[in-house]
């Protein structure tokens, strides 16, 4: 590795470290894989792997295929299903729960996860 190499990835070696999650590729290849610990070869690129957004849900569809589906409330740790959906008054989509409460698309993505910690959302 020369000066220009080390400086190239300096940023990525000092991310790692901190706990960051670090992809590769190829030259040759569009696609990023997965790595730990990273390797920093000559023949390699490197990043540092970007976090996934996510935006709220806003559609019938999209609320419908919440129904019956277990959600989890961050703050609680507790497991809730949704039953049906409809519009509040200023119009937004609310998917409603057995207890009676509701929640927003906005709502759900802040409150709430799937089972497996994905956020209650579209990912971007």
């Amino acid at each position: 590795m020369n000066r220009e190499r080390a400086k190239e990835l300096w940023p990525i070696l000092k991310a790692y470290a901190e706990g960051a999650e670090i992809e590769y590729k190829s030259k040759s290849c569009q696609e990023w894989y997965e790595c730990s610990p990273p390797s920093f070869l000559d023949e390699l690129t490197y990043r540092i792997k970007p976090e996934t957004s996510y935006t709220p849900f806003s559609t019938q569809e999209e609320f419908n295929q919440l129904i019956g589906k277990p959600l989890i409330q961050k703050d609680t740790g507790n497991g809730i299903v949704g039953i049906s959906t409809s519009r509040d008054v200023a119009g937004s989509r609310v998917l409603w729960f057995f207890n009676g409460s509701g929640s927003t698309g906005t709502e759900l993505l802040l409150r709430f996860t799937f089972p497996d910690g994905t956020p209650v959302g579209k990912r971007q």
